[in-house]
């Protein structure tokens, strides 16, 4: 193996609590992340901030 893919994110912090990531630091085995930016979450929230912005002429 050497690579796993896993949801790691600013809300899914499971690789850490259940060990994946030390495990695959010890095997030199590479992690490759999803949704690091939690699925758009981020993005939604900024679209909903301009269009405040728009809907408010400010």
């Amino acid at each position: 193996m050497t690579a796993i893919q896993s949801e790691w994110s600013l809300w899914t912090r499971d690789p850490e609590i259940n060990g994946v990531l030390e495990v695959a630091r010890e095997l030199n085995i590479g992690f490759v992340p999803y949704s690091p930016l939690g699925r758009g979450l981020l993005k939604a929230m900024t679209s909903c901030q301009f269009l405040v912005l728009e809907i408010f002429n400010v």
